[in-house]
């Protein structure tokens, strides 16, 4: 719902200026660059975008308190089961005119992978 969105949101962006600031541990915080928007990595692996391959030793907050409240409607609505409760979260901040190129999930993610998109339309296409 709409409010769940908002605290949401304002959880997203807080964390990011923590990040921007150092104030995440290790790998949390992913500053945007030149191909990709800025990202936060929570739970228990951190995607090493340079090898290509998750890096379990990588130190990375946990699963924030701000998601719980998403996974319990997902878990109350059937979407996932509890015995299957995401262990990892990937949150990418985009700006308008930005966008996800083309890309395969890495094999080392659990499945199922859910994906989300919050304050403003977004068309997705798998394959």
């Amino acid at each position: 719902d709409d409010k769940l969105e908002s605290k949401i949101t304002a959880s997203v962006h807080a964390a990011i200026a923590q990040g921007k600031q150092g104030r995440l541990v290790g790998d949390t915080y992913v500053p945007n660059g030149k191909e990709r928007c800025a990202q936060l990595q929570y739970g228990v692996g951190f995607y090493n975008y340079t090898h290509h391959r998750l890096d379990p030793n990588a130190k990375i907050e946990p699963m924030p308190e701000y998601l719980k409240p998403l996974l319990d409607v997902l878990q109350s609505e059937g979407i996932i089961d509890r015995s299957r409760m995401p262990n990892t979260a990937v949150v990418s901040v985009y700006h308008e005119g930005e966008w996800t190129p083309p890309h395969i999930e890495s094999k080392d993610f659990a499945r199922p992978i859910a994906t989300f998109c919050l304050t403003a339309d977004a068309d997705y296409y798998f394959g």
